[in-house]
């Protein structure tokens, strides 16, 4: 590889890190395990950390989320995933799960014939979820 390739990959990786949105490829097979593992009722936030830790995009989101401004209004921020979960709640951790594997499927090469579907999909579901938290009613299991 030349050094003028290795710069422009480091580069574009520091413009990401740098931005407001980070987005790498993600394991599409460990947001899946976190999934599944949240249908378990006696799921417990350590083992739900240890699953989210192995994925970095999951967990560089649900630490952002969880030093947000709505969650963190006391100031004082969290940098490991089990804080952050115990702060933003198992339910935003299986929205984030499916939003990272959505974001992935929807910039997948392979996908793109279906983007327009998927967009879609995505947006309603991103209604639905709006419109029962503002309604107050709980959402339950996904049934996707």
């Amino acid at each position: 590889m030349t050094n003028a390739l290795t710069f422009k990959i480091l580069e574009d990786i520091a413009k990401d890190l740098s931005g407001d949105q980070i987005s790498f490829p993600t394991f599409l097979d460990i947001t899946f395990q976190v999934r599944t593992a949240l249908k378990d009722e006696n799921l417990n936030v350590e083992k739900l950390a240890k699953l989210v830790g192995a994925e970095p995009l999951m967990s560089a989101k649900i630490i952002r989320m969880a030093n947000s401004v709505a969650l963190n209004p006391s100031g004082r921020e969290v940098a490991d995933v089990k804080s952050a979960i115990v702060r933003v709640g198992m339910e935003a951790v299986r929205t984030v799960s499916f939003a990272v594997a959505m974001e992935q499927l929807l910039k997948s090469k392979q996908m793109q014939p279906f983007a327009g579907i998927s967009e879609r999909l995505w947006g309603a579901y991103g209604a639905r979820r709006s419109a029962l938290s503002c309604s107050g009613e709980k959402t339950g299991q996904d049934q996707w």
